[in-house]
């Protein structure tokens, strides 16, 4: 996995992209607070292990700063992308948080944090930059965490 931006190992003509999702991890920072940042370091090492399990290999899968990441898939197969997707947020809402003590002892603690995932996805089209395209899927995460969190939004993505 590498930082968005940091062009990976994909020259500008190696990797031909069709859909990009932003994933948020929801109620991270709370999370952090009740459990610790070691705790929380291995959650995201664990959604990452996932992640990855489950991506084709031409797709790839960038942080994108704190608790968000993006995965620019190769193929632009809806059905199979969206699939993927459900069964992270799936993964994110079950799975992802270890078990967690009902009180870490300090007085303005949260207290146990459930986790879930916020996705936007954006279709590539003609004529659009990478900045732009990217946009579009952050303001589709943004439109997931409106909704109530743990979902999904794509814009014009039938």
């Amino acid at each position: 996995m590498n930082s968005l931006g940091s062009g990976g190992q994909d020259g500008p003509h190696e990797f031909q992209a069709q859909m990009l999702a932003c994933i948020d991890i929801d109620n991270f920072k709370s999370f952090n607070a009740h459990n610790g940042h070691a705790v929380g370091d291995e959650v995201l090492r664990r959604f990452v292990a996932h992640v990855e399990t489950m991506l084709e290999s031409d797709d790839r899968l960038y942080r994108y700063g704190g608790d968000s990441f993006v995965i620019v898939f190769a193929e632009g197969d809806r059905v199979a992308t969206f699939h993927l997707l459900d069964q992270t947020r799936n993964f994110a809402k079950t799975d992802l948080a270890p078990t967690q003590a009902e009180n870490c002892g300090d007085p303005e603690c949260p207290g146990p944090t459930a986790l879930s995932v916020s996705i936007g996805v954006a279709k590539l089209t003609s004529g659009i930059s990478k900045e732009a395209w990217l946009q579009k899927a952050e303001d589709q995460m943004y439109e997931a965490k409106r909704k109530g969190r743990d979902h999904i939004c794509a814009e014009g993505i039938r």
